[in-house]
């Protein structure tokens, strides 16, 4: 076999969140002729929300499935080219309708799954109330999001089926035989940091729910003396007792696992900085505990022109607070339940750090290490104009071709390898 998909996780993960969204939908539609208390409703729902989580992890690995199919064709690479570098020689950048196809696609999924997101965790987030008089509009969003996801995945296909995006055409001979490459450890991470994302959202809106959940039974609280009173003086103790509170609002309130989901949200983050921690020093040929050099990969200022403030180091900041944030939403879900400020504040704060997570992971996956943190590299027209572009694009090979091991694209060649064309370019 000389042709095969280029080796990422993103065709094995896709399927599941697709499947479960559309199948969540249809139950929940058929619901109306009859199922609204039953518990195949409830699957339904179930399905939904699993479908919604894994769209998240599907998103991040079709970012990096993305980049590493952008420099198939390209030839030896360092890691720290930028994306507009790497552009001039890609051949799937150059073939202008497979480009645009993949462009719809990253586009079209995601504002799908942010479509999905919004509808399902806003669904969680809201009282009962709520729920009754805008269930319908909740479940327009996550509808709409499912019809956005399906019209980007016929792109991918009409990329993939038409154009051959992502197909490797090189002989079987010049592919490494490694888990490695097979198993991209920096891929890992990226699922690692959507299933992480995915929970904090999902915590978020169990927090909201709890709250909003614990404010009205304080409301029924208040008026549970009134109600408790027996009409008359002396009550018949073998009469129902059918005003009786059976819990207090705290205990009602506790039920909803907000903070349990935010304290798992924040294991899966540890896990996956630890990941990130292990990709770099794989790629950089250093031990897991060589701390010291490994920090200085991340904090060396030449990677942004001086400025101190690198890619990386507001890549380690943000992890941080995936990390840190959850742990004070399950702390103040559990014991200051009533806070007014201390919830909206870390709620907040933990969005603003997962949308600078998924830009900066976009950066650095795309365009390298060094650059500022707020835009992708720009070299100007007059260095750009001595690159030249591919002349063909080369789709099937007719005959094995023998190719060196250095060939292949940086992201998926093994880290001694790496470190080897590295040291050897620099020395040139």
């Amino acid at each position: 076999m000389n042709e095969f998909i280029a080796p990422n996780l993103h065709p094995i993960v896709v399927h599941f969140p697709i499947a479960l969204l559309i199948t969540g939908i249809l139950i929940e539609v058929f619901s109306f002729l009859g199922w609204r208390q039953h518990s195949f409703r409830q699957a339904g729902r179930w399905m939904i929300l699993l479908g919604t989580l894994l769209t998240v992890v599907a998103v991040t690995s079709g970012i990096y499935a993305l980049a590493g199919v952008s420099r198939i064709g390209v030839g030896s690479t360092d890691p720290s080219d930028s994306w507009q570098q790497l552009s001039n020689h890609s051949p799937l950048v150059h073939n202008t309708t497979a480009w645009h196809l993949m462009v719809r696609h990253v586009l079209f999924e995601s504002i799908g799954a942010a479509l999905a997101l919004l509808g399902t965790v806003g669904w969680i987030a809201c009282s009962d109330r709520i729920r009754r008089s805008l269930g319908l509009i909740w479940f327009l969003f996550i509808l709409a999001g499912v019809g956005v996801i399906g019209t980007g995945a016929w792109f991918s296909g009409e990329g993939i089926y038409r154009h051959a995006v992502a197909v490797d055409t090189t002989s079987s001979d010049s592919r490494p035989s490694t888990l490695e490459y097979y198993l991209p450890p920096l891929e890992g991470h990226t699922i690692g940091a959507g299933a992480a994302v995915a929970l904090a959202l999902l915590s978020i809106g169990l927090a909201i729910r709890s709250r909003v959940t614990l404010a009205a039974l304080e409301n029924l609280h208040a008026l549970g003396p009134v109600l408790n009173e027996p009409p008359h003086q002396l009550a018949d103790a073998l009469a129902p007792h059918s005003y009786e509170v059976l819990a207090t609002p705290s205990e009602i309130a506790q039920r909803v696992p907000s903070s349990r989901f935010a304290l798992l949200a924040a294991l899966v983050a540890l896990l996956t900085a630890a990941g990130g921690w292990w990709v770099l020093s794989d790629g950089a040929d250093l031990s897991f505990t060589a701390f010291h050099d490994l920090w200085a990969l991340i904090s060396d200022s030449d990677q942004n022109s001086g400025f101190w403030l690198t890619r990386r180091i507001a890549h380690v900041c943000c992890g941080v607070l995936i990390v840190a944030l959850p742990v004070l939403l399950a702390i103040i879900s559990r014991y200051m339940p009533r806070s007014r400020l201390l919830l909206p504040a870390t709620i907040l704060l933990l969005l603003l750090a997962i949308a600078g997570q998924i830009w900066l992971g976009v950066l650095l996956i795309f365009d390298g290490n060094a650059g500022p943190v707020s835009r992708f590299v720009q070299i100007s027209p007059s260095t750009t104009a001595t690159t030249t572009a591919p002349t063909a694009v080369v789709i099937k090979n007719t005959a094995p071709v023998t190719a060196p091991a250095t060939t292949l694209p940086a992201m998926h060649r093994p880290a001694t390898l790496r470190a080897a064309t590295t040291k050897a370019a620099t020395s040139r």
